[in-house]
């Protein structure tokens, strides 16, 4: 099972359920929200994933290069999600949590790292140290980890400023009367495929995940075991997708009355915020075509 793929299919499924949080607030007639003044309410712009790549792909580079290394750029692509235009019922219908339903998929093909290779042909040494140049020893990163977090976590680091009044927002959120009822109905939509009733939005994802990546390992052998497994395996995302489109609505207008208030006090921080992302992510390094 190839566990980008799993991950992948996950963050679609939550990424989609997410973009309804918005529509729902939308359709309540509050569009005031956080991702929609940073700009990050909807899809990401064609092509950024490529250039995401890319960017890693080039600081990697640079920095094997910097150590001494004559390194030339490995371009992974970025993970292919099937279907990803699908809403989440529909996409969790046909793919499940994209576990036992993905053992069918062709992988992609294999990227090659030409500049293992050339490691390898230099020798056992030569190897060792380009293996660490590129992922670290343990005590730092290696060139590959800090061009991921440079590029990956661009975000995060521009947002920093706010992240405590952004905790506090949503703590106050959680913390309406109103959440509780919302919650509780979310317990009890899941509760058919929970273990627990104390489950949580945050824990009930992985949890079925790492259940149906544990029960694919003894019937991926035999066909009838798997196709049950994957009836079994559909039947439980389309509920848990079905009980977060359901969380999305419920939740929106408590949020709104927090939210649309907190995003006009802070409007022109969070517009500098979204310049700030928009030009960071456009000085990215590129390759011509």
């Amino acid at each position: 099972m190839r566990l980008g793929y799993l991950a992948g299919a996950f963050v679609a499924l939550a990424g989609m359920v997410a973009a309804l949080v918005f529509l729902a607030v939308t359709a309540a007639g509050a569009p005031r929200t956080v991702a929609a003044a940073l700009g990050t309410d909807g899809a990401d712009p064609p092509g950024l994933a490529v250039r995401r790549e890319t960017a890693i792909a080039l600081l990697t580079t640079a920095c094997l290069r910097a150590a001494g290394i004559a390194a030339v750029p490995v371009i992974e692509p970025p993970t292919a999600i099937p279907d990803a235009d699908l809403d989440p019922v529909a996409w969790a219908e046909r793919w499940g949590f994209g576990v036992s339903t993905s053992v069918a998929t062709p992988p992609g093909p294999p990227v090659v790292d030409v500049n293992l290779q050339a490691a390898d042909r230099a020798g056992p040494a030569a190897r060792r140290r380009y293996l660490t140049a590129l992922h670290g020893d343990g005590r730092r990163l290696g060139c590959h980890e800090s061009a991921s977090e440079q590029v990956l976590g661009l975000r995060e680091r521009i947002l920093a400023p706010i992240a405590p009044d952004l905790a506090r927002l949503d703590r106050a959120i959680e913390a309406d009367p109103a959440m509780d009822a919302v919650l509780a109905a979310w317990q009890r939509c899941v509760a058919p495929v929970s273990d627990s009733p104390r489950s949580t939005r945050h824990d009930l994802g992985p949890t079925l995940l790492a259940r149906f990546a544990d029960r694919l390992g003894a019937v991926r052998a035999s066909p009838v075991d798997l196709a049950r497994l994957q009836a079994t395996e559909r039947r439980a995302a389309t509920a848990v997708a079905r009980c977060e489109v359901a969380y999305a609505a419920d939740r929106a207008p408590v949020a709104a009355t927090y939210e649309g208030p907190w995003v006009d006090r802070h409007r022109s921080t969070l517009e500098r915020m979204r310049a700030a992302i928009a030009a960071a992510e456009a000085a990215w390094p590129t390759v011509s075509p």
